[in-house]
């Protein structure tokens, strides 16, 4: 379980409340420490942000894909998809892995950066 929950996290945030837009249960605080103090987890939710293979189920990998990228660049869950509950723990998600891994979240930022030099585009 505790394999996908940073990958539940960063999925489940930036997928919005509303009626018309498809709800994931947010893991709570608790939950998401545990899952933080997995390298492999984050390691593996890292890599899939980056465009790697991604080694997490395919209903958290195409989250992870395409907005990943936008949650570690901007460092905030667009409004159109996060509610502000959701874009603060999105905050506080990417601030911990930052913290507490902070070798591989630069290796993340530059491989995006590489691929895309002036930042998200949106």
């Amino acid at each position: 379980m505790r394999f996908v929950l940073v990958a539940c996290v960063v999925a489940s945030v930036v997928v919005g409340s509303t009626a018309q837009r498809p709800r994931i249960k947010i893991p709570s605080r608790i939950e998401m420490q545990v899952a933080l103090q997995n390298p492999v987890t984050v390691d593996k939710a890292l890599r899939c942000i980056e465009g790697l293979p991604c080694e997490l189920p395919d209903s958290y990998a195409p989250l992870l894909r395409h907005l990943g990228p936008e949650l570690i660049l901007r460092r905030e869950c667009p409004r159109r998809l996060c509610t502000p509950a959701q874009a603060k723990e999105a905050k506080w998600l990417m601030a911990q892995i930052q913290r507490r891994y902070p070798r591989k979240f630069n290796k993340t930022i530059n491989t995006l950066l590489a691929r895309n030099p002036h930042g998200f585009a949106g």
